[in-house]
């Protein structure tokens, strides 16, 4: 007698950790993380400020398809500029 066997797949779990960090690697933010499917597209993300944090650079790719490995990306931010506005005045005001 012939006999089938029949093997059922499931796509594997693919994650993207995504970052916000400033120049020196310190949290801003909490990280995030991203779930598909090895082989979907993923997308991430960054707000232009963060606090008084403004965004300077991205490391790894924010766009591209989950795989079987873990990815980072990893958004860097910089301290903002503060502003102080000084005014002379005399006894009169």
């Amino acid at each position: 007698d012939n006999q089938t066997v029949t093997y059922v797949y499931q796509k594997a779990d693919g994650h993207v950790t995504v970052r916000y960090v400033d120049e020196n690697g310190n949290p801003v933010q909490p990280d995030t993380v991203l779930n598909g499917k090895v082989g979907e597209d993923y997308s991430s993300t960054h707000p232009e400020q963060i606090n008084e944090y403004n965004y300077l650079e991205t490391e790894g790719n924010p766009t591209g398809e989950y795989s079987r490995d873990n990815q980072t990306v990893t958004y860097v931010y910089q301290k903002a500029d503060g502003h102080v506005t000084v005014r002379y005045v005399d006894e009169n005001g």
